[in-house]
């Protein structure tokens, strides 16, 4: 089911990066690396972009990361 995130990618961003999640996990990184990954993130939601905002299909996320 398509779910509405935000006006543009930048709002979903902001968003995701206010989260108690997102502020975890980028506490305490390089601020290089931060920035990374937020412009890659920015990158990907940017795809669903659209006239009416980004527009993801519904679902669960999940994620994991390895050093």
């Amino acid at each position: 089911k398509p779910i509405r995130l935000g006006d543009d990618a930048v709002d979903v961003v902001a968003f995701i990066t206010s989260l108690r999640e997102g502020r975890a996990l980028f506490a305490g990184k390089p601020e290089a690396k931060v920035a990374a990954a937020v412009d890659a993130l920015r990158e990907a939601v940017n795809r669903y972009a659209g006239p009416g905002g980004v527009v993801m299909n519904e679902t669960a996320w999940l994620a994991s990361a390895h050093r």
